[in-house]
């Protein structure tokens, strides 16, 4: 019997820390949600509506790339038990799914910019280099999440 208490208030426990986290969580992703719109807006009428147009279609390719490269090392990552090289390797394949994203982007440099302009070959080529960081803050964020720490996690998304 006192086991089972155990086990109960364990549970009850464990369900409040995870309806905190998901509370920090949402309100952390509405907050930056909140705080891109603003800056969306500020941007767009800050740039000229070629400047804006350049920098939108930039980042949906980037995006677009992301999901072709990203491989959902991070899921991946979560859901298998942990082993001494499972980090290592999903920093690995982390940084091959970037290196894949920029030589796609140095490799289609050229039809690019006859499709499009070369500001936007040029742009897009730069959004890639420094997109590294976010393919390592996925597993940073992946490593969190396993380990239960999510409003550590909220911060890095």
């Amino acid at each position: 019997m006192l086991l089972l208490n155990t086990l109960k208030m364990h549970r009850l426990s464990n369900y409040k820390e995870y309806i905190n986290s998901v509370l920090w969580s949402s309100g952390l992703l509405y907050l930056f949600f909140i705080l891109n719109f603003i800056g969306q807006i500020t941007l767009a009428r800050m740039l000229l509506p070629e400047h804006f147009g350049i920098i939108v279609l930039s980042l949906s390719i980037i995006e677009i790339l992301k999901i072709f490269f990203g491989f959902s090392i991070s899921m991946a990552y979560i859901r298998m038990d942990n082993s001494d090289t499972l980090i290592g390797t999903a920093n690995f394949l982390a940084v091959c799914g970037w290196i894949g994203m920029l030589l796609f982007s140095l490799l289609f440099y050229y039809p690019f910019s006859i499709f499009f302009s070369t500001k936007v070959s040029l742009f897009l080529v730069i959004i890639s280099f420094f997109s590294i960081f976010t393919f390592i803050s996925y597993i940073i964020e992946s490593d969190l999440e396993k380990n239960n720490n999510f409003k550590k996690s909220s911060f890095i998304v």
